[in-house]
């Protein structure tokens, strides 16, 4: 760390990502604006601060915000094998805030015994970045292999209001409308749920052009 004092105020700034704890990070980010003016001031006449090169990155992120190209998502385990129940909170919570300061919530639904404030930066960002790449995957597979657009039909009686229920309907299915299977449903292995879900899908459409067949054949 770096330690700037003046106006009688110390000021610390690490010299690189492992010093800072996701906790010291948010703080230090919530500073940055006051830490980069008296960066400015004191690198200029008379003070002239000697700033070493290793310095430049974090000392630059106080003009700059963090960039997360400097991490590459880390090599975890693969969050279809975690339960339906943890893709449904993280999909929730990245949507309520996909920024820095709702990282830990949606690091800590998949690791609930972990201390995730007092995780060094350069580890939890890595982890985040692949818990949410690995998410952003699941989300594009679902749309483009579960999604199916609304008849005519449909639309005219309102289908759009099951998307007012979100998951919830999903859910109320896959537990045959028995409200006491629920637990049971989000605990079970998200790629379980996920091929259910897709079996569902082909059998209605088999079905749908089966009748379809037998009606033509019949006429």
């Amino acid at each position: 760390m770096i330690e700037l004092k003046a106006k009688g105020r110390v000021f610390e700034l690490p010299t690189h990502y492992g010093e800072l704890t996701l906790e010291k990070f948010l703080g230090f980010e919530s500073h940055a604006g006051d830490l980069g003016e008296l960066v400015s001031y004191l690198c200029d006449a008379p003070f002239k601060l000697r700033v070493e090169p290793e310095h430049f990155a974090l000392i630059g992120y106080l003009f700059k915000p963090l960039s997360l190209d400097d991490f590459p998502p880390a090599e975890i385990f693969d969050i279809k094998r975690k339960t339906y129940g943890q893709k449904i909170e993280a999909h929730e919570a990245l949507k309520a805030d996909n920024t820095l300061k709702g990282l830990q919530r949606i690091v800590e639904i998949y690791y609930p015994e972990t201390n995730v404030p007092a995780m060094r930066l350069d580890a939890v960002l890595p982890i985040y970045l692949s818990i949410v790449d690995q998410l952003t995957n699941i989300l594009k597979v679902e749309q483009s292999t579960l999604h199916k657009a609304p008849t005519f039909e449909q639309t005219a009686a309102g289908i759009e209001e099951f998307e007012k229920l979100g998951y919830f309907s999903q859910i109320d299915d896959l537990a045959g409308g028995d409200p006491l299977k629920y637990d049971a449903i989000l605990q079970l292995e998200y790629s379980v749920v996920y091929y259910k879900l897709l079996k569902n899908k082909i059998s209605a459409t088999f079905t749908e052009r089966y009748n379809a067949i037998l009606k033509n054949s019949q006429q």
